[in-house]
């Protein structure tokens, strides 16, 4: 079965259908490409633009399967391990220097008893530069903060999630677009505003990272991941809701 993005995805909207043409994200990761490696998660391919590889970096991950809640297979967290993008870091400045970037992050908590990273570029311990997609002890509160190495230039939160229950969690951010950062869960908006503080166009302090922090690690998550795509512009009228779509029917949420 092809499980890739058709090149031009249907947007429905009431009885009228248009098709847009799909822009192509920077980094797609997809817990259904990793190898199997003896039972255990090996490498997979990165199907966006910067190519590269994902694989875990701390701990063994068993070979992603059918988890609950998810219609294609997931890679199951434990709270020891990380899955670490094998490209330069450097290449991510896009998600906190403010020329516009969105994403999406699809996956379910198993517990929430413990602050985790769900994806970050930097450490969580810390305000060094980058982006850090995190959940906080006890809610499933999912916040996104962007960082200039001393400080939030901005942390907004989606809205509580149980445990079990599968997310597609998402975010943009855009200096100088009107409420220029936004979460979401699905395609409700959580949170959105202006961050009154400049970007920062430095370097990340890692590359990415998912189901751990970066820098000095830990905050390990316990959870069921399955997709991280990420853009390295704001979406055209038509492409977040393509993409979008995509995700809801690929995992049959």
């Amino acid at each position: 079965m092809n499980r890739r993005l058709p090149r031009r995805p249907e947007v429905r909207s009431g009885n009228a259908t248009r098709v847009v043409t799909a822009m192509a994200p920077a980094l797609w990761l997809v817990a259904g490409d990793a190898v199997n490696s003896g039972g255990n998660m090996g490498a997979g391919n990165n199907r966006g633009s910067l190519g590269g590889t994902f694989a875990p970096s701390a701990g063994t991950i068993a070979f992603p399967a059918a988890g609950s809640g998810f219609a294609s297979p997931v890679a199951t967290l434990t709270g020891t391990q990380s899955i670490d993008w094998s490209g330069a870091a450097s290449s991510l400045k896009f998600l906190h220097d403010g020329t516009g970037c969105w994403g999406y992050n699809v996956y379910a908590l198993t517990t929430n008893t413990q602050d985790a990273a769900i994806m970050v570029t930097c450490d969580l311990n810390t305000f060094q530069t980058g982006i850090a997609v995190y959940t906080l002890t006890g809610t499933g509160t999912c916040s996104a903060a962007i960082r200039n190495g001393t400080a939030n230039i901005a942390n907004r939160s989606a809205a509580t999630a149980a445990a079990g229950t599968p997310r597609v969690r998402g975010f943009s951010y855009a200096e100088g677009r009107a409420n220029e950062v936004r979460v979401t869960t699905g395609a409700t908006v959580d949170s959105q505003g202006d961050t009154g503080a400049a970007p920062d166009t430095g370097n990340p302090l890692a590359t990415l990272r998912i189901g751990g922090s970066a820098g000095g690690g830990g905050f390990f998550a316990q959870m069921l991941w399955a997709e991280t795509i990420l853009f390295n512009r704001l979406p055209a009228a038509g492409e977040e809701a393509s993409y979008l779509a995509y995700v809801l029917s690929r995992y049959g949420f």
